[in-house]
C-alpha cells in the first residue's frame, strides 16, 4: 500500500519525499520488510479471519505474528525472567483490596502459584521480580509493590504493584516512559490562559453540558473518569517534553525548517491536549487537578542519528498511529457533546503529528547509513513492543457508561491496537523499508 494510501485512511495528507529504503535484512522467522508486504503495494491491506474477528493475536498472509503485550490485569500467563520463572495466572480471582490503591497510579495484580517447597508467607520472589512483571504499554517495570501477599484459596499468591502506563508519544528516558505527578491545583491552567492560542475551547457552557451530562453516573464511576482523564493529562504533559526533545534532536541533524516549525506546534498541541484532559479531568472529580513537575534529567544522550531515528519509529509511526487509531474510536464511541468535541480537536492535531512523523523518519532515512535503515526495521520488526493503549483505572466502573463519556476498556483497546499495526503501521512500515519506487510514488 502506498504511504498516500496509509494516511488517507488516517484522514490527512501524504507525505511526499525523496527515494529511500530500509536494508532488506531478516525480521523475524526468516521474513524481510522488505518483501513482506509486496504483493499488497497497491491496494489495500489484505484482512484475515483472525484479524477481523478482532483477537490480540493476529496471523497475516505471511505467516509473521502481530501480539500486543498482555494488559496487566489480563497477563494469559506470561512467564517472567526470575529464579524460578515466574508465571502469572492469566484470571485470578483476586479483587485488590481499597486500602491497595494508590491515588493517580495504574495498578496490576500479580497472581501466581508458589514454586514446590515454597509458600506465599515465605515469599518466593523478592520485589524486583514482581516489579518485573508489571507491564503497561511501554513501561514494562512496576514503581512499587504496595500490598501482599494475598493467599487466594486455592494456594495461589498474589500481591499488588502500581507503575505508570503512557500512550502516544512518550517522553522516554533509558527506557522508561517519564510522567510528571498529578497535584491538586489550578495555577498551571490559570498560567496558560494568558496565551490565548493554548486555551482549550471548554467553554463555561460546554463544561455545564459536561456536568449535566453526569446524571447518569454514579460517584464510581466519575471517579474512575478523573482518574482516566488525569492519567491522560499525564500522558499529554510528557509529550510537550518529548516534542522539545524532538526538536533539538531535528536541529542538530539539520532537518528542514518544515519538520522543525511542525514538530514546534506539535509540542504546543500536546500542551494544549494536556489542558483539555486536566479540565475534563477536574469537572469529574469536582477538584482542580494538574501535572506537578516533570523529571527531565538525563533526557538528551548523545545525539546518535541511528537512536534518533529508532526512537522517531517507535515513539512516532508506532506508538502515534496507533494512539491516533484509538483516540478515534473512542470519540466515535463517545456519547458527550462537550468530551466529543474536544477528542475531535485532539484527533486532528495528533493526525498531524503522525504525519509528523513517517515524514521525519523518511527524511532520516534517506540521509542514513545501513546501520539506521537496519536498526530501523528491527522496529517494525516487532512494533507490537512499542505500543501503548493508555490509562485504565483501578476504580470499580461501569465499562458502557465510561465509554459513552470517551474512555475505552482496555481489552477492546487492545484489539483496536493490533488491528492499527496491521492495517495501518505494518503496510506503511512495507512501503517505507522497501523499493525507492514505492516512497518516490507516494
Amino acid at each position: 500500500m502506498l504511504l498516500s494510501q496509509i494516511f488517507a485512511v488516517l484522514g490527512v495528507a501524504s507525505v511526499t519525499t525523496g527515494s529511500l529504503g530500509c536494508a532488506s535484512r531478516s525480521v523475524g522467522e526468516g521474513d524481510t520488510l522488505s518483501d513482506a508486504d509486496g504483493s499488497s503495494s497497491e491496494s489495500g491491506p489484505s484482512t484475515s479471519e483472525s484479524e477481523s474477528s478482532g483477537d490480540a493475536s493476529n496471523t497475516s498472509d505471511d505467516g509473521s505474528k502481530w501480539d500486543i503485550a498482555p494488559f496487566p490485569d489480563d497477563p494469559d500467563g506470561r512467564v517472567i525472567d526470575c529464579d524460578p520463572p515466574l508465571t502469572l495466572i492469566s484470571d485470578p480471582k483476586f479483587v485488590q483490596p481499597p486500602e491497595c490503591m494508590v491515588e493517580f497510579q495504574q495498578s496490576a495484580s500479580i497472581c501466581f502459584y508458589p514454586p514446590d517447597g515454597t509458600s506465599c508467607e515465605t515469599h518466593p520472589y523478592d520485589n524486583d521480580c514482581l516489579l518485573d512483571a508489571y507491564g503497561c504499554g511501554f513501561i514494562d517495570v512496576g514503581n512499587e509493590v504496595v500490598c501482599g501477599p494475598f493467599t487466594l484459596d486455592d494456594g495461589a499468591c498474589c500481591y499488588v504493584v502500581v507503575g505508570d502506563c503512557a500512550v502516544g508519544r512518550p517522553f522516554m528516558v533509558d527506557g522508561v516512559a517519564r510522567l510528571a505527578a498529578v497535584e491538586r491545583g489550578r495555577g498551571w491552567a490559570l498560567a496558560a490562559q494568558r496565551i490565548p492560542s493554548l486555551i482549550p475551547s471548554l467553554t463555561p457552557s460546554l463544561i455545564s453540558s459536561l456536568i449535566s451530562s453526569m446524571v447518569g453516573l454514579d460517584a464510581a464511576d466519575r471517579a474512575a473518569l478523573a482518574q482516566l482523564w488525569s492519567r491522560a493529562g499525564q500522558a499529554e504533559h510528557a509529550s510537550v517534553a518529548s516534542f522539545a526533545r524532538f526538536s533539538l534532536q531535528l536541529a542538530a541533524l539539520g532537518a528542514p525548517a518544515r519538520l522543525l516549525a511542525a514538530s514546534g506546534q506539535a509540542a504546543s498541541d500536546e500542551l494544549r491536549h494536556a489542558l483539555i484532559c486536566f479540565e475534563l479531568a477536574s469537572a469529574y472529580a469536582g477538584a482542580a487537578l494538574q501535572p506537578g513537575a516533570l523529571d527531565v534529567r538525563a533526557s538528551l544522550p548523545a545525539l546518535d542519528p541511528v537512536a534518533i531515528a529508532v526512537s522517531v519509529a517507535s515513539e512516532g509511526c508506532v506508538a502515534e498511529t496507533v494512539s491516533a487509531a484509538l483516540l478515534t474510536h473512542a470519540r466515535d464511541r463517545c456519547q458527550v457533546p462537550a468530551v466529543r468535541e474536544q477528542l475531535t480537536r485532539m484527533i486532528a492535531e495528533e493526525r498531524r503529528h503522525v504525519v509528523l512523523a513517517w515524514e521525519a523518519l523518511a527524511w532520516m532515512l534517506d540521509r542514513g547509513d545501513a546501520r539506521m535503515r537496519a536498526a530501523v526495521a528491527n522496529v517494525f520488526a516487532r512494533p507490537e513492543r512499542h505500543v501503548g493503549i493508555g490509562a485504565t483505572s483501578s476504580l470499580p466502573h461501569d465499562p458502557s457508561r465510561v465509554a459513552a463519556h470517551g474512555y475505552l476498556a482496555a481489552n477492546e483497546r487492545r484489539e483496536l491496537a493490533s488491528a492499527a499495526l496491521t492495517e495501518l503501521v505494518r503496510p506503511c512500515a512495507a512501503v517505507l523499508c522497501s523499493s525507492p519506487a514505492g516512497l518516490s510514488a507516494a
